[in-house]
């Protein structure tokens, strides 16, 4: 099984793919580490660090798309995380492997935004340091709100947290849980050992 998280920034994408991987005992690859180190390694790749996500993800998806398709012909089971990862490509899965992917679309409401933003920057980091400055409210509004309306044109359920991140972000857990079991009662031959809900 093969879990993608999505999301704008700050939104807890790499603290969560960390806690999906404790969970299930499964790796986790963070895009942005590709990102740089295709930057890094060759500064002419198509995008910088300071690219629009969809110029940088036009770059990179091609890659992931082709990593996560042979996770699932080696029936490895894998968590992939990134600002980089858009609705629109997950939709454009090829349906063989659609089957063996998991997306989630992590955004914030904008209630939750306004209550919670300072806390949002002290805990922007926790995981990986960033050095780069976080949106201000306002844009980090408009991300949000952007990103819910992507994936509902795009036909793919956001998960938005309104109040309580813990709890809400448990509650992705246990649907996610439901999927796996769902796939594992459906199709055994595609899952390896190591992946215990």
């Amino acid at each position: 099984m093969i879990i993608v998280i999505g999301g704008t920034s700050c939104v807890g994408k790499t603290n969560f793919a960390s806690m999906l991987m404790k969970r299930y005992t499964i790796p986790y690859f963070s895009i942005d580490h590709l990102m740089m180190g295709l930057y890094r390694s060759n500064s002419k790749c198509g995008f910088t660090p300071e690219s629009t996500v969809d110029k940088i993800s036009r770059n990179i998806w091609p890659i992931i798309y082709e990593m996560i398709k042979t996770n699932i012909e080696n029936k490895n089971n894998f968590i992939y995380e990134g600002v980089q990862i858009l609705p629109e490509e997950i939709r454009e899965i090829d349906k063989s492997y659609l089957n063996s992917v998991i997306p989630v679309f992590l955004c914030l409401s904008e209630k939750y935004i306004i209550k919670n933003y300072q806390i949002i920057k002290d805990k922007r980091g926790v995981v990986e340091k960033r050095t780069d400055s976080i949106d201000s409210i306002d844009k980090m509004i408009k991300s949000n709100n952007e990103m819910i309306e992507h994936c509902e044109n795009n036909k793919i359920k956001p998960y938005i947290i309104n109040e309580n991140y813990l709890e809400e972000v448990e509650e992705i857990v246990k649907r996610i849980d439901l999927t796996i079991a769902s796939t594992l009662t459906t199709r055994p031959d595609t899952q390896s050992a190591s992946l215990n809900p």
